[in-house]
């Protein structure tokens, strides 16, 4: 359940929280962690999602795994 945008009880403090347990958990563990922030706020309002998720579905999931959450 990644998704918290315009749900009820549900804020950026959610995800911040979520994604500094995350940082530690890793660094406990010693492994590396990459993060990527994307804002697709309207950015696929023209696109044919079924070929984008064609495409993605290409990509190994551990690398996608939240993605489904936004569409």
């Amino acid at each position: 359940d990644f998704q918290n945008g315009f749900r009820k009880n549900r804020s950026c403090e959610d995800h911040i929280l979520s994604l500094y347990n995350i940082i530690n958990d890793r660094n406990v563990k010693r492994k590396p962690t990459f993060i990527c922030f994307v804002d697709f706020k309207r950015a696929f309002d023209g696109t044919q999602r079924h070929k984008l998720w064609h495409k993605l579905r290409k990509i190994p999931q551990c690398h996608t795994c939240s993605i489904p959450e936004y569409d």
